[in-house]
């Protein structure tokens, strides 16, 4: 929140050396990054684990990729014309 209020009058109440630290590269590097590689390593650990998925699931699945895949190429085609 602090890197948004940067700047601006609400961040006269932060510490001068913590909004020098607020940037979007460090927001990145050491934030977005990390939490983003822990969830899909987390997924992939459930994934390895879990039980395979029934008939009825496989089927539920393929079916949403199908409508969305009709979906974005009807969108395809809309921002074509």
């Amino acid at each position: 929140m602090g890197i948004f209020l940067k700047g601006t009058a609400a961040a006269g109440t932060m510490d001068p050396a913590t909004l020098g630290t607020l940037t979007w590269p460090r927001f990145l590097t050491a934030n977005l990054v990390p939490v983003t590689l822990g969830n899909v390593d987390g997924e992939i650990a459930s994934l390895t684990i879990s039980d395979p998925p029934t008939q009825a699931e496989v089927r539920a699945l393929r079916d949403t990729c199908e409508s969305w895949r009709m979906m974005c190429g009807r969108f395809r085609r809309w921002c074509m014309r």
